[in-house]
């Protein structure tokens, strides 16, 4: 049995599944199977540990907690309000030194809202952002028209997942950290700006857009990496 999950929850949280990227993944794995068996004469598993060879192995031991109450029935994080009443009396009681915001930085300027909130009811002193892929959301950079700003904090941060990472395990990932910087800096929401603003998907105006935006993104991850270049000393 095979099951998709939403990225920005990075594992499943209940023993179902109904949405479409499940059988489109089901289906793509199938796929994926019978190309390697073809014309390689390998299993899944013969594939994958090859790759494992070659850029290392992943470990992890997850538990999820569901709170429910944080989302809408649209997947809209939003405070709730019972729920800060309690972590703030929880807070008052024990009286901790540090208290630490932690989020999925993958939801984007969600984040820093929902930041905003929780200050409101503790006395935050920090926040740690999880999963720094540096994915610009299309709608909020066209709606704020700060590309420029968006784009230089997330070559950033992806230059600094780099350098405090040890990738001694994965010599493939070592070489294209150390030797080319390479960085995963994508986009999300397009189809949200597209309908915001009334543009057909597949029309001039919307291809214009792609090309337009994507330059420009593109770019200013230059910029930005010459600039680092510079301020490091150090070429790649």
């Amino acid at each position: 049995m095979v099951f998709a999950f939403e990225q920005a929850i990075g594992y499943l949280v209940s023993d179902f599944v109904l949405d479409k990227d499940s059988f489109q993944a089901a289906v793509l794995l199938v796929d994926l199977a019978n190309y390697y068996k073809v014309k390689y004469n390998l299993s899944l598993l013969e594939v994958y540990e090859n790759i494992q060879k070659e850029y290392g192995y992943y470990i992890e031991n997850d538990f999820s907690i569901v709170v429910k109450g944080l989302k809408d029935t649209a997947g809209r994080l939003h405070v709730d309000k019972k729920l800060m009443l309690e972590l703030e009396s929880i807070c008052k009681l024990i009286d901790p030194l540090e208290i630490f915001y932690i989020t999925d930085a993958n939801i984007g300027q969600m984040a820093l809202n929902i930041f905003e909130q929780f200050k409101e009811y503790v006395n935050v002193t920090g926040i740690i952002g999880t999963k720094m892929e540096g994915s610009l959301n299309v709608l909020n950079v066209m709606n704020k028209k700060n590309i420029r700003d968006v784009v230089s904090n997330a070559i950033d941060a992806l230059t600094a997942v780099i350098q405090i990472s040890d990738l001694t395990n994965a010599p493939g990932a070592k070489k294209a950290a150390e030797k080319l910087r390479a960085v995963g800096l994508g986009a999300m929401n397009l189809a949200a700006f597209f309908a915001t603003n009334e543009i057909n998907y597949e029309s001039d105006e919307a291809l214009d857009f792609v090309n337009i935006f994507f330059m420009m993104v593109n770019y200013y991850s230059l910029v930005r990496s010459n600039e680092l270049a510079r301020i490091h000393r150090s070429t790649f």
